[in-house]
């Protein structure tokens, strides 16, 4: 476990590797991840996955932002979502 801050930039490929790289987080983290969202109710579901892939590694977080990075087409955007991690308690 080595980093402090992860910035996971590439949009259509990010949420497959957040597992692998919540292994490489410090309790602590912030993470900077990037996905692609649909515009109606689409950062719910974002946040959801997000909350999910945490869960299922051991990890708790804590969504500090979500805000509009890009616009991609009339029915999505790129969602820049900043986020925590802690290792859940046993």
């Amino acid at each position: 476990m080595i980093a402090d801050r992860v910035v996971m930039p590439h949009p259509s490929g990010a949420m497959e590797f957040l597992p692998k790289v919540l292994g490489a987080c410090r309790d602590g983290a912030t993470i900077h991840l990037y996905a692609f969202v649909e515009n109606d109710g689409g950062e719910k579901e974002f946040v959801g996955n997000i909350r999910t892939i945490c869960g299922n590694a051991g990890f708790a977080c804590r969504i500090k932002s979500i805000r509009q990075a890009l616009s991609y087409s009339p029915h999505a955007h790129q969602a820049c979502a900043d986020f925590t991690i802690r290792r859940a308690r046993k």
